[in-house]
């Protein structure tokens, strides 16, 4: 699903887990040798969670060695941080970078121009995916845990989004540049969601939208899915009204016990049918279990070896 991407651009509804999923990838590729770095956008400080660590800032930092060799990093991108790097870039101005920093010029540019504040935090995550250490990539990939996908075409069509702004200089330039790396062949973009009516048709509305903009899906993720454990043979045997009298054991044990198992069962026939529409999408698929109500690294590692199986 993403072996030969460079850049992963992680998307979903609120709610359905796509920092644990982003995480989830970023491990996974660690543990097949690669460099990779793992960014947030939104100042959640979600991925800082997961693994166990203090908030992330702006500057990179190893979340995580692997015995593969390979390595995540982490970076929560904001736009003040971004606006530095772009001032520096293209100006040699970072120090008057810090004084519009620190008289709320930053927040005026986000809310005046909300097109401008994308552009800074993509072209950071680009600049990764391109920046070298000598002969070779910094990072092998780049992995964003993006805005939610209700924001994610407004988010990532940075070109039509500048166009309003300016229409020569360093910002035109960036926002071309950016709109290459994200159209690239080696940039991905996977939608999570969860086996549940919203999330789906979001999910599929957003994919469209993408498509008709000409970005890349790499795929979707169904996340907290409902474990398959019965055989079909199994499943139909439940609904033998002598079902109960197969089983050894107490009544008041086996009665509540065939109860869960047939809830559970009708609770997986649901999301099937739920998970029906994502057919339409002609992409590849791929389901997570749920594992619990709250996410560790154990888990989320647990996660990376189901979606690199």
């Amino acid at each position: 699903m993403f072996s030969h991407h460079r850049l992963l651009i992680v998307s979903g509804k609120g709610g359905v887990g796509k920092s644990s999923v982003a995480a989830a990838i970023a491990i996974g590729l660690a543990d097949q040798g690669k460099r990779v770095l793992l960014a947030e956008t939104e100042n959640r400080q979600a991925i800082a969670a997961l693994f166990g660590r203090g908030p992330l800032g702006y500057q990179e930092k190893l979340l995580l060695r692997r015995e593969s060799g390979g390595e995540v990093h982490g970076i929560a991108i904001d736009p003040a941080g971004a606006l530095l790097d772009y001032l520096d870039m293209f100006y040699k101005l970072r120090s008057a970078g810090s004084i519009l920093e620190r008289i709320g010029a930053v927040s005026f540019i986000s809310n005046v121009a909300p097109g401008l504040r994308d552009i800074l935090l993509t072209g950071k995550a680009c600049e990764a995916v391109r920046r070298k250490s000598g002969d070779t990539w910094a990072y092998d990939v780049v992995v964003l845990d993006a805005p939610p996908t209700g924001r994610i075409t407004r988010f990532l069509n940075v070109t039509a989004e500048v166009v309003g702004i300016v229409k020569v200089g360093p910002i035109k330039q960036q926002a071309n540049w950016v709109s290459e790396v994200l159209h690239s062949d080696q940039t991905g973009i996977l939608l999570v969601t969860t086996p549940e009516e919203m999330p789906i048709r979001e999910t599929i509305e957003a994919s469209n939208q993408l498509r008709e903009m000409k970005f890349r899906l790499a795929g979707v993720i169904v996340n907290m899915v409902a474990p398959d454990q019965l055989t079909k043979e199994e499943a139909i045997s439940l609904e033998s009204p002598s079902a109960v009298d197969l089983l050894e054991g107490p009544t008041e044990l086996v009665e509540p016990l065939m109860a869960f198992a047939k809830a559970e069962q009708l609770l997986r026939a649901t999301q099937s049918d739920q998970l029906r529409p994502l057919q339409t999408l002609d992409t590849e698929m791929i389901e997570l279990p749920k594992l619990g109500n709250s996410l560790d690294l154990l888990r989320v590692t647990d996660l990376a070896k189901r979606l690199t199986s």
